[in-house]
């Protein structure tokens, strides 16, 4: 191994390189005493059993025996890029003060393609401040005049690359804030998240209010409206000041309650919507399969009803949109009424949500639910979720969901076209030898 300064300044590396799998005599030599021994136990005992896991130690053998020259030149590598790092490093610290200092160092080889082709290795170093420096070291390969050798450059570079920082930075709440309060979409998708959880809590309470004081309820709203309306007529009447502020006080709970309502509307939108696609597309098939096996049209048992149910629901909402679509425009309660023109914002709404990836997303997140508390309560408990023949009849359905949603996206790849292929079949009928 050798060493010296280039033109540039930058220091060079040169020794002998050694290359993976070098010394064949070593893995063949493995391979023979393996063998022997696989021989010798069917000779003495006639049974294989050792085949297997001298299969495996050999694999292993390999790839070490494989790897091992690499490891070698990292080690050589890392070992003299770190020494030529420490003699450098207290110059650059200088630049960011005396109480800034290295917290660890990494080498990073970069790495392409199944091969693992080298484009690139370095040695980062964090700093105490949170700074990343990068030194790299540069392969020239042999020319007519020289061998080849690397190349240490010593200035280093301030890194920006995501993956080298991700291997050596700490985690840091700071770091993390400050990610999060530079991402565009992040902040979207929080305030998503925060203005659905208020509505979604909002219709909680009320349905909770309804539930568990409904007759109350009712009889206090009722009350409550009639007390409004007769002090505000009498208000009307006799311009009392009084009385206005009373009214202004009673009018309070309808202010709250509109606001209310107006929170709670897109998460009421976006709910329905999903609630009114399953009532189309899930209940109405098995209402429908239901039915005609009471009036003896058909006969299937339930596992089979729920089985075609969830085939047909799930195909017509992903596969089919136009139908959702129309179904929406025209028998939603989320559709345009063109009574107010909040009606034109709720239907276009409605209509994004149930956008085929969105509702591709949800199927296969139920049915990932589904499978894999079945499997547990299966695997676990030795008995099925619901009844042996109702998962099964969910799985096969998921599998058939599964492949008509392939075959659609490999029926783009199809080349066949209708009017060429029509062509040629004519060709064939009307050509004859002369």
């Amino acid at each position: 191994m050798k060493s010296w300064k280039l033109e540039n300044g930058n220091i060079a590396l040169s020794y002998d390189r050694r290359e993976p799998m070098e010394n064949k005599w070593i893995i063949v030599l493995v391979g023979v005493v393996f063998i022997l021994s696989a021989l010798m136990e069917y000779i003495f005992w006639g049974t294989w059993y050792s085949v297997m896991p001298l299969f495996v130690i050999f694999i292993f053998v390999f790839v070490y025996w494989a790897d091992y020259p690499c490891k070698h030149n990292d080690k050589i590598q890392m070992s003299w890029m770190s020494h030529n790092v420490d003699l450098r490093l207290h110059n650059e610290l200088k630049k960011y003060g005396k109480h800034v200092y290295e917290v660890k160092r990494k080498y990073v080889v970069d790495t392409k393609g199944t091969y693992g082709l080298v484009t690139g290795i370095f040695m980062i170093v964090l700093l105490s401040n949170d700074i990343v420096l990068e030194y790299e070291l540069k392969y020239h390969g042999p020319d007519e005049n020289n061998d080849a050798y690397y190349e240490f450059v010593k200035n280093p570079v301030n890194c920006d690359n995501e993956k080298h920082l991700k291997k050596i930075q700490r985690f840091s709440w700071k770091r993390l804030m400050k990610r999060v309060a530079n991402s565009e979409k992040i902040h979207l998708n929080l305030i998503f998240i925060c203005f659905f959880m208020i509505s979604a809590c909002l219709i909680g309470c009320l349905l909770w209010v309804v539930v568990h004081f409904s007759f109350i309820s009712f009889i206090g709203i009722i009350s409550y409206i009639l007390i409004f309306i007769a002090i505000k007529t009498i208000n009307k009447k006799r311009k009392n000041i009084v009385l206005g502020k009373v009214v202004q006080l009673l009018s309070l709970p309808f202010i709250m309650s509109g606001l209310w309502i107006k929170l709670a509307q897109p998460a009421m939108v976006i709910i329905f919507s999903y609630l009114f696609l399953v009532m189309i597309v899930f209940f109405l098939p098995l209402i429908l399969f239901q039915g005609l096996s009471l009036i003896g049209f058909i006969s299937i048992s339930i596992p089979t009803k729920i089985f075609l149910t969830f085939i047909i629901g799930s195909i017509l909402s992903v596969h089919c949109p136009n139908i959702i679509k129309k179904l929406v425009k025209n028998y939603s309660p989320m559709r345009n009424w063109e009574n107010h023109k909040y009606e034109a914002i709720q239907e276009e709404l409605s209509l994004y949500v149930l956008h085929p990836s969105n509702i591709c997303f949800f199927l296969y997140f139920i049915y990932c639910m589904i499978l894999a508390i079945s499997g547990y309560t299966q695997i676990q408990n030795h008995q099925p979720l619901i009844t042996a023949d109702i998962d099964s009849s969910i799985l096969k359905a998921f599998l058939v969901f599964l492949a008509y949603t392939n075959m659609r996206g490999k029926s783009k790849e199809v080349e066949l076209d209708s009017k060429e292929l029509l062509t040629k079949m004519i060709k064939l009928i009307t050509t004859h030898d002369t």
